[in-house]
């Protein structure tokens, strides 16, 4: 999928620095979030954007709006509850699984991929689950773009890991950063084997069913998934609706979907400790770093680059 001219419905989780002081303060913060409505909607326009849902919490005060609209040929607006494509996102989701299946004791950071995943050849270097964890492992990312970016057909766990499966490793394992939704796709596979469960239900019962996050799904086309919205991406100046795309063949690495309440309740889930332990969420919010030492500014399912000298994941 071509990213230059390509405008997505997106979803936007937003922590709104101003209203949450405000709220920690004790006062009231109508104005920073009259603010952020009025800027929302101006910029929306320059990029572009057909539809959004921005949402915050702090404390115990939830905002959440939607801004737009989620499907332009009906009218159908975007609400609170709309339900977006969460792209990358969904790596944090197979990260905290293969996580707390270490808690578990049911997989070892530093076992090779292949002791779960046994139709995953054996390649020059041995490759571990915490390496691709990392984008440390040396898988590649898409190879052919015009072809592995274009898929519409549906592809089960296998058939999505055999896609690169035969791909020679980029770099020695441990040496050089490589950002890979094939490697994100190679631990979905990690947690089926360790968990003996598919990937999409271990989610659901791991994951979103003891956070309330009701409204989570693996983005299959086939099923009625409520309030889905709409993708579009601009051709020649106009608006058009987007290519239709089957992303189970990245299903572990940006094929889920949620809303933002649902994403509120995940991200309250981390603080609230109901989804990893404390050493997880260390490991997990830790840049890795190469053999020589460089820092990658990415965890496990994460990027933790710093914002103005404050933590941002």
């Amino acid at each position: 999928m071509r990213r230059r001219g390509m405008i997505r419905v997106l979803v936007t989780l937003v922590v709104v620095f101003l209203a949450a002081s405000a709220v920690s303060a004790g006062q009231g913060y109508e104005k920073e979030v009259s603010a952020l409505e009025a800027f929302v909607p101006r910029h929306m326009k320059v990029d572009r954007i057909p539809g959004l849902t921005i949402g915050f919490y702090q404390g115990d005060d939830t905002w959440v709006k939607g801004f737009g609209v989620a499907d332009m040929e009906n009218g159908v607006p975007a609400n609170e509850n709309s339900s977006y494509r969460l792209a990358s996102v969904s790596k944090s989701m197979t990260a905290v699984a293969i996580l707390q299946l270490v808690e578990k004791g049911r997989i070892k950071l530093d076992d090779p991929v292949q002791k779960y995943v046994s139709f995953f050849p054996q390649k020059k270097w041995t490759v571990t689950v915490r390496q691709v964890l990392g984008h440390l492992g040396g898988v590649s990312h898409y190879r052919d773009f015009k072809s592995e970016l274009h898929i519409k057909e549906h592809k089960d766990t296998r058939e999505a890991v055999d896609i690169f499966s035969d791909f020679d490793l980029t770099a020695e394992p441990g040496t050089r950063y490589q950002y890979s939704s094939y490697g994100y796709n190679l631990l979905g596979a990690v947690v089926e084997g360790a968990s003996k469960r598919p990937f999409g239900e271990y989610l659901k019962e791991r994951v979103w069913k003891p956070l309330g996050m009701t409204d989570s799904y693996m983005d299959d086309p086939e099923e009625l998934i409520p309030n889905r919205v709409r993708g579009y991406r601009v051709v020649e100046g106009k608006l058009r609706n987007s290519e239709f795309i089957d992303i189970s063949s990245r299903f572990a690495a940006g094929g889920t979907r949620s809303t933002v309440p649902d994403l509120l309740k995940y991200v309250r889930g981390f603080e609230t400790g109901k989804l990893l332990s404390q050493e997880s969420l260390r490991q997990m919010f830790t840049s890795m770093q190469t053999e020589d030492g460089r820092l990658t500014t990415y965890g496990m399912g994460w990027h933790v680059r710093p914002i103005n000298g404050r933590f941002c994941a």
